[in-house]
Order: structure tokens, then C-alpha cells, then sequence
């Protein structure tokens, strides 16, 4: 595949997405998500609220600078009420992010994405660049759940490229 090529970029998208669903599922066992401090080095307060929150507003704010909103502020665990939140915010955030890769144009993966960073300066990356980074952010505060997770006796089902793709859901195939 190409890096022209969107077949890569939807199978990228459906993993994360497989995966990111089982975090999810998992944290639902919990009867708290707000306990401070169990994340070391993590978001806010170190809570898995605050780990799953960044997740969902990370990937929104880059929707928001791919759609074009190139002055997108990141929301923060405390403008989610809880993991339905999250969740549904999440989930509404995958679907337009679907629908935005169903409409780029030819070469839209080449082009460049213009945005104002949090410190103030502009800023310009090319579009697949951004996509690798944003399932790379993603991957990485999602380990730090699912360890979180597991250590609270919750541990989620194995979120491994190699079991997504031997599972055979959708868009395991890459096609």
C-alpha cells in the first residue's frame, strides 16, 4: 500500500476503534473511574476518567483541525460527567471521523493541515502524519488504561494488532 493508499488508513481506524471499544468495556466494570493518582505521570489527576477523557478529546480535536477548524481547544476530563460521556462523545467523534476519510479527494492524505498549536504558533502537518499521530497518542494513553485496568482487577480482552486481525471484524481484512 501506498501512502496515497486510504485502505491503510481505514484498517488503522478500524483497529483503533476494535480496541479502544474493549478499554471501554472494561472501565464499565468499575464502580469508580475518579480515583486520583493511579496513572502515574497520566492526565490531569492521574484517574482513568481523566486517561479516557484525553483519549476522546485528543482524537476530537484533531477531527476538528482535519474539518478545517484550525483554532480547536482540547476539552479536558472535567467537561465529561463520566465514562458515558466519554463513550458517547467517542463514539460520535469515530463517525465523523469516518465520514471524513469517506470524503477526502484524491491525494488528501498528501495534502496539509494548517492549525494554531496550544502555545499560540501556527502550524502545518501533512495529513497522514497526523493521522499516524494521533493513533500513536491514542495506543499509547490506551496501554496506560489498560494497565490501570488490570491492576483494579478489571483487565480488558487483548487489545494486540495480531488479535484484531485474526478476529476477522470489520475492517480486520485491511479492505
Amino acid at each position: 500500500m501506498a501512502i496515497g493508499d486510504e485502505t491503510w488508513v481505514r484498517f488503522l481506524w478500524a483497529f483503533q476503534t476494535w480496541a479502544t471499544e474493549r478499554v471501554f468495556a472494561a472501565a464499565a466494570s468499575l464502580p469508580d473511574l475518579r480515583i486520583a493518582g493511579v496513572i502515574a505521570g497520566g492526565q490531569g489527576d492521574g484517574s482513568l476518567h481523566e486517561t479516557l477523557a484525553h483519549i476522546e478529546a485528543t482524537e476530537r480535536h484533531w477531527l476538528r483541525r482535519w474539518e478545517g477548524d484550525a483554532l480547536s481547544q482540547i476539552k479536558h476530563g472535567a467537561d465529561y460527567r463520566d465514562l458515558a460521556a466519554i463513550v458517547d462523545e467517542w463514539r460520535v467523534t469515530n463517525g465523523r471521523r469516518v465520514t471524513w476519510l469517506g470524503s477526502l479527494p484524491p491525494g488528501g492524505l498528501e495534502a496539509e493541515v494548517r492549525f494554531v498549536r496550544s502555545d499560540g504558533a501556527e502550524d502545518a502537518q501533512v495529513v497522514w502524519q497526523t493521522i499516524l499521530h494521533v493513533a500513536n497518542h491514542t495506543t499509547h494513553h490506551r496501554s496506560e488504561a489498560c494497565v490501570a485496568l488490570t491492576a483494579a482487577g478489571a483487565p480488558p480482552q487483548s487489545v494486540d494488532l495480531v488479535t484484531f486481525i485474526r478476529s476477522g471484524g470489520p475492517g480486520a481484512d485491511g479492505v
